[in-house]
């Protein structure tokens, strides 16, 4: 399959279940708007999920450097596939893989492929092989059970205590991979300290805002989201008072090397002592990043808005979904992001704390309005 972009849609006709897919990106012929591109390659890439093939392989162009993270980005990782027990009975999910692009002219030997279709920009294109290839995936099922950590902080209103805002990061990394332990210090240690931190604030402040703040550390960020899927699948709160989630995750580094994925921007770590990127704070609600924006004003970050391309990446996008105005604090890629070497020394403390006083600030201007934040956005962007 070899995809240009959007709109591109999986074809209807093209019968995926239980073959083989060599998925590739058309990089030079995605649309500038990488903020929308990179929800419809997302949309896209489930679709494909969907359509049950056997296994997935993306084809990479520097596979040395997107090996480890490569899988993460599509959506899986190194290990076993979870599932929440609700979703048990559901087929299991295709193998993943990458694929060098060197090897792409065996492989399109190996399965009589003589001529491949290139899509025009917006658009997709599917080849399918004469030769098949045969493998097995092998595995079995295991019953393991894990926990969200969730705490509630009680309005002081007795009506508008019924409303929540989510104050949120997540708990889980890599663990143990291959022998090499894969700390997570700043993804995500860095947003649980935050979190914590925001809570102890929150208690010690003799005027608690009016609506409730509902602090949690999701499980499986990073297996596809699964706490915060889970969460908003069954609220401890009702979902429909949650009037916005305020996520932190990787806040305590400065972004350093490549940051946009097709269009790669470098970034060096000492021109970003004091940016954080903001991740959809205008995508259901102006009067949200309106107030985040207010709120800078005590603490002095350097706020970017160049982040949207990895929006489904962390636990808001979960409350996104169910049309709850959502802001990710996000300070960047770093050369350690996903590696053995994402070490506690490595964190920058003073800007940990500048953004965990951002989110405080933010939480308790939210929690304490008049209103809400408005949906005021009709087509989700930037």
């Amino acid at each position: 399959i070899d995809y240009a972009g959007k709109p591109a849609k999986l074809p209807q006709a093209a019968d995926l279940k239980q073959k083989v897919v060599f998925f590739h990106t058309q990089g030079d012929l995605i649309s500038e708007d990488s903020d929308s591109e990179g929800d419809n390659e997302m949309a896209f890439f489930l679709a494909l999920r969907q359509a049950q093939p056997a296994a997935i392989f993306v084809i990479v162009d520097k596979f040395e450097e997107v090996q480890k993270n490569g899988l993460t980005q599509m959506g899986a990782f190194h290990g076993p596939e979870w599932k929440r027990e609700d979703e048990r009975n559901q087929q299991a999910g295709p193998g993943y893989g990458l694929i060098s692009v060197r090897e792409l002219p065996a492989l399109l030997n190996m399965t009589r492929v003589s001529n491949l279709t290139v899509p025009s920009r917006g658009s997709a294109t599917v080849t399918f092989g004469s030769e098949p290839l045969n493998f097995e995936i092998t595995g079995h099922v295991e019953k393991v059970k894990t926990e969200n950590v969730v705490g509630l902080l009680e309005g002081s209103d007795p009506v508008l205590k019924s409303e929540y805002v989510v104050v949120g990061a997540h708990l889980d990394h890599f663990g143990i991979q291959d022998g090499r332990t894969y700390p997570g210090a700043d993804d995500d240690g860095s947003g649980c300290t935050a979190v914590i931190e925001v809570a102890r604030a929150m208690a010690a402040n003799p005027r608690r805002p009016r609506r409730s703040i509902v602090f949690v550390t999701f499980f499986g960020e990073e297996q596809r989201l699964l706490g915060s899927r889970y969460f908003v699948a069954h609220p401890p709160v009702p979902l429909g008072k949650v009037v916005t989630m305020l996520q932190m995750d990787d806040v305590g580094r400065d972004s350093e090397g490549p940051q946009q994925e097709e269009k790669p921007t470098i970034d060096r770590a000492s021109e970003n002592r004091d940016t954080v990127r903001l991740v959809g704070s205008r995508r259901a609600s102006t009067e949200l990043d309106d107030v985040v924006r207010k709120m800078n004003a005590f603490v002095g970050l350097h706020l970017l808005d160049d982040a949207e391309y990895i929006f489904h990446r962390s636990d808001q996008a979960s409350f996104a979904r169910k049309g709850i105005p959502v802001c990710w604090w996000f300070t960047g890629y770093n050369l350690d992001w996903h590696e053995p070497t994402d070490t506690v020394d490595k964190i920058d403390w003073l800007k940990l704390t500048s953004i965990t006083k951002h989110v405080y600030l933010s939480a308790h201007a939210l929690a304490d309005a008049d209103s809400q934040p408005a949906h005021n956005v009709e087509k989700p962007g930037r």
